[in-house]
């Protein structure tokens, strides 16, 4: 039996009916081979979902319900230099469901952040195919900017037990490691052996931040 396709569709949601857009229609008629009165899931993003029908260009809501966040972490990646490897992050931290993805510059960044819709559209599309309920929010922003940040260091301290607050950033670094004087500033936080490249280090703090 196949799956019911999940589609995000921005809120508020103040109608009987929620209006597609004209690309989400085309992807259902045309590549997912959908009609009218096939069954949807759809979720605002923001924690909220339904099971509705397909009504053409309009989705008939039904049964909704509300899910809370299961992850506070905010992390902060140092952009890497291939778009893939960049896509790859936003793609797995949202199916992960963190709450925030910082892109931040630091002494030794050789990447640059995607662009805000591309980073979006990437986002929106793993949560869609991981069913997710919660996009994340992203932004950019210097690491000298960020107070109560944790980096990402071989030698750092073990991951807290239970995870950290609400107000603290995890930060994973450049290609080239933080530099003395970053280290110097922070607390330094331990991902483990070996030492990871740093889409991996992204998700292994996501998965950290899930189970310990």
């Amino acid at each position: 039996m196949s799956r019911v396709p999940h589609v995000f569709v921005a809120g508020p949601w103040d109608t009987r009916q929620l209006e597609l857009t004209a690309e989400k229609q085309r992807h259902l008629e045309r590549v997912l081979r959908l009609s009218t009165g096939a069954e949807l899931t759809y979720t605002d993003g923001a924690g909220h979902s339904g099971t509705g029908v397909l009504d053409g260009g309009r989705l008939i809501r039904g049964q909704e319900t509300s899910r809370r966040r299961t992850s506070n972490l905010t992390l902060a990646v140092a952009p890497p230099r291939s778009t893939d490897r960049t896509r790859f992050v936003v793609e797995k931290l949202s199916e992960l469901g963190i709450a925030k993805l910082l892109w931040i510059d630091t002494d030794r960044s050789t990447g640059s952040p995607p662009r805000s819709e591309k980073a979006l559209s990437w986002s929106i599309a793993a949560l869609e195919q991981s069913l997710g309920v919660w996009l994340p929010e992203i932004g950019v922003a210097r690491l000298d900017e960020l107070e109560r940040a944790w980096l990402a260091d071989e030698g750092g301290d073990p991951w807290p037990r239970g995870g950290f607050d609400s107000r603290d950033i995890v930060a994973i670094g450049p290609e080239g490691g933080w530099t003395d004087r970053e280290k110097a500033s922070h607390n330094l936080v331990s991902l483990g052996e070996p030492v990871f490249r740093i889409e991996t280090a992204a998700v292994v703090a996501a998965v950290l931040d899930h189970h310990l």
